[in-house]
């Protein structure tokens, strides 16, 4: 077995474990609140055990809320509504939601029954990249895990440097949208 398709088969195996559901019924295409009935707790215990296993860092938000602090709240979600601009921020960031879901009116709850088990793994898979490409700042040799992680060392140098943040990754999404829709700089500073 190849070892993305390591890395996969072990993420559908955490998520069956976490949300209680047997391994055959996770699909990438499976919805996590809609169709494996996650509930907020689960996804807790889902964001834990995955930084755990997979030496990561997730975001601490979610897009829709991360979305409103960068751009303004009102410009993503109106009393609770998602915008049209919401909307266009989750097609560009999550392709893989169904088009045909995300229509004028859709409320954030509603919404996050469409969230399938692919989103999350595509943010798994993208740390896991950004990990595995990260060089030492100081000598540029290929950084390692360290023993005491949630960081990276140097194996030339001995130089360490943080895990790549989650947050940081949806930050630059979110960056990278607002030049291609044209929108001005963020209201407000974001973490990262």
């Amino acid at each position: 077995m190849n070892r993305n398709r390591e890395v996969e088969e072990k993420f559908l195996t955490i998520v069956a474990r976490a949300l209680d559901v047997g391994r055959k019924d996770v699909h990438m295409s499976s919805t996590l609140f809609g169709e494996l009935g996650a509930e907020s707790l689960d996804l807790l215990d889902l964001a834990f055990t995955l930084e755990m296993e997979f030496r990561i860092r997730l975001p601490r938000t979610d897009l829709l809320f991360r979305a409103g602090e960068y751009f303004g709240e009102k410009t993503v979600m109106n009393a609770g509504v998602i915008t049209p601009t919401g909307l266009e921020i989750i097609r560009r960031s999550m392709p893989e939601v169904d088009p045909a879901v995300l229509v004028p009116g859709l409320t954030a709850m509603e919404f996050r029954d469409f969230v399938q088990v692919e989103s999350l793994y595509r943010v798994v898979r993208r740390l896991l990249d950004a990990k595995e490409n990260c060089v030492c700042e100081v000598c540029s040799a290929k950084m390692i895990g360290s023993t005491t992680e949630p960081e990276l060392v140097c194996p030339e140098c001995g130089e360490t440097q943080p895990l790549p943040s989650g947050e940081k990754l949806l930050v630059e999404d979110l960056e990278k949208i607002a030049r291609d829709l044209g929108c001005p700089a963020p209201l407000r500073e974001t973490a990262g």
